[in-house]
């Protein structure tokens, strides 16, 4: 669906509809924005977005915004600011069981920890996530995180190459 229509959809949703419906507009939306590379206006609409899920109680629903926003900062390098929304989306996700929160948010975190080439930390956090991941498949509640791990793969890709070609180890690892 083309930018301006998730846009509508979104404005048209962002009061008058259940926190399940305005997730399932925004997320699209941020999704989009952050395909073309509009971090502030992914930011800025999750911002907006936040007060209204947390009014109406929603703590599943608040959770995956926070993962979302969480995402939008990581794409803009804004590492600990992505942190720092990452950790409260993940006790949201424990305290409701939610496994695939958990698993998103870990995968996250450790490419963070990878990013701040805090690699120690990262392979710990790896090795808890896939011991513990069987049976999961990720849900359109995660579909900005999806897109930001496929973009950051192609980075990590491109790393390896260049590292290799210029026989340099250290631009393998660094984000």
């Amino acid at each position: 669906m083309p930018l301006p229509e998730l846009e509508n959809k979104f404005n048209s949703t962002k009061e008058k509809t259940s926190p399940v419906e305005m997730i399932e507009a925004i997320i699209p939306l941020v999704n989009a924005y952050q395909q073309v590379r509009k971090y502030d206006s992914a930011v800025h609409c999750l911002q907006g977005a936040l007060p209204i899920i947390r009014e109406k109680g929603e703590a599943d629903q608040e959770a995956v915004i926070l993962t979302a926003l969480g995402t939008a900062f990581w794409e803009k390098a804004q590492l600990q600011k992505a942190l720092d929304q990452f950790s409260p989306a993940l006790e949201l996700f424990k305290k409701s069981d939610d496994k695939m929160g958990e698993r998103a948010i870990f995968a996250m975190v450790g490419i963070t920890f990878w990013r701040k080439c805090e690699w120690q930390r990262a392979l710990e956090i790896f090795t808890d996530v896939w011991r513990d991941s069987d049976g999961l498949k990720i849900d359109n509640r995660f579909a900005s995180l999806q897109g930001a791990l496929e973009r950051g793969t192609v980075t990590l890709q491109n790393r390896v190459r260049m590292g290799r070609e210029l026989q340099d180890a250290m631009k393998i690892l660094q984000p």
